[in-house]
């Protein structure tokens, strides 16, 4: 079960990484990304495997810089972060 998930860098430029503490009983981690107004810009899922723990979400490039948001569930666990992007 991951216990936990961290953005390794922030502020971002192109991409988020995410660092996932524990090993998770499921293969997808779902996200969602929103900008500081709660507006989804983008949703989808990453295919997780026991053995890595770290991923990386490219970010669309006509996002200007700001402050946003990842929502992440993966197993039992939902989790969002604050991220700033910067150009």
């Amino acid at each position: 079960q991951t216990n936990k998930i961290t953005l390794v860098t922030n502020p971002v430029v192109d991409e988020l990484h995410l660092l996932l503490d524990g090993s998770s009983a499921q293969s997808s981690l779902n996200y969602t990304i929103m900008n500081a107004e709660g507006k989804i810009l983008t949703t989808s899922s990453l295919e997780v495997h026991k053995d890595i723990s770290e991923y990386s979400i490219k970010l669309n490039e006509d996002s200007p810089a700001g402050i946003y948001f990842i929502h992440i569930s993966i197993d039992e666990m939902n989790q969002t972060l604050k991220f700033i992007r910067i150009r």
